[in-house]
């Protein structure tokens, strides 16, 4: 009973700080002059109870946990995650109702998730992640995260800069109100780390007590609960008609975890896995699913065919994994 419990107290603080994020994100975008789904993927993208999952892992000698649940919880979050996600939507392309440009967008990050799955295949290829790879990786996440902050933060509009003596309190109320919204999108981030770091105690327990061994632990059980996260992002989008946010937190969740996740695990120590090539292919590939014209024109189809995917999966994983 007690894995199962911490793991539905880890549900419910994830869906209340996945609520409050997207309640507040829309209005911190446009204090950072962000475009709203590039701050999805940098705060939402951003998994550190994945990334400390992976590095409790790999500290304490479970080099195949810690590689397993990076590489999982990408399949996890793109099958599963995006599935849903378009799904969900109530018509043709209404995850990408903002225009071309943000459709775009959100497919540029999608070749850069793709990008970034090729680095994680090529460094576990040989079955081995050292730490120069592993330096690589990190580069090449923190390299992205400064090229999009740089491309795609925008100018003041024409006007918006206050020019007179006499708008100094309305600049003031901006900047208490900009404040407000920032502690509390940190607030949802906070309850979403707090509430995956329970949910993913609750589900290893639970792996534990089935008998599954590592490789296929870290492959379905770990990697699903950590990313319930995203997940619950996904419905709080829904919800609030923010769909696009959510599919840009879960694109900028697997370039994390191909990256930062995988390559701090290997920094702390070098990571020796069995053969996860085949885990590595599907996530790489899958994120390109949102390339196809029919994301946008037929999302549902391809929502259903991404769902199908994580339950071959599932059972690929289960029939290769168990010790």
């Amino acid at each position: 009973m007690i894995p199962t419990l911490v793991l539905t107290a880890g549900a419910g603080l994830l869906l209340w700080g996945a609520e409050e994020f997207m309640e507040h994100i829309a209005a911190l975008a446009r204090a950072w002059r962000l475009p709203v789904i590039a701050m999805g993927l940098l705060l939402a993208g951003a998994e550190p109870e994945e990334m400390v999952t992976a590095l409790i892992a790999s500290g304490t000698g479970n080099p195949v946990l810690a590689a397993t649940d990076a590489l999982g919880a990408n399949v996890t979050m793109t099958a599963l995650g995006l599935g849903l996600a378009l799904v969900a939507t109530s018509g043709a392309g209404t995850w990408a109702a903002g225009g071309a440009a943000q459709v775009s967008t959100l497919r540029g990050y999608a070749v850069a998730a793709a990008g970034c799955g090729v680095l994680a295949l090529l460094a576990l290829y040989d079955g081995y992640l050292g730490r120069g790879e592993a330096l690589a990786l990190v580069t090449a996440y923190v390299a992205l995260v400064a090229f999009i902050w740089r491309t795609q933060r925008r100018p003041p509009a024409f006007g918006e800069l206050a020019e007179n003596d006499d708008e100094d309190d309305d600049d003031h109320d901006v900047e208490k109100s900009s404040g407000r919204t920032l502690l509390m999108v940190a607030l949802g981030l906070a309850a979403m780390v707090t509430g995956g770091a329970l949910a993913v105690r609750g589900a290893a327990g639970l792996a534990e007590r089935s008998g599954l061994g590592q490789q296929a632990t870290g492959l379905t059980a770990l990697a699903f609960a950590t990313s319930i996260e995203v997940l619950a992002l996904v419905a709080a989008g829904r919800r609030r008609q923010l769909t696009a946010v959510a599919v840009g937190g879960v694109l900028g969740s697997v370039i994390y975890n191909a990256t930062l996740t995988l390559g701090l695990a290997a920094v702390v120590a070098p990571l020796t896995t069995p053969d996860l090539r085949w885990v590595a292919i599907i996530a790489t590939v899958l994120p390109l699913a949102l390339l196809s014209r029919f994301a946008l024109s037929r999302p549902r189809p391809v929502g259903v065919g991404l769902l199908a995917a994580y339950a071959a999966y599932l059972v690929a994983a289960l029939r290769t994994g168990v010790s």
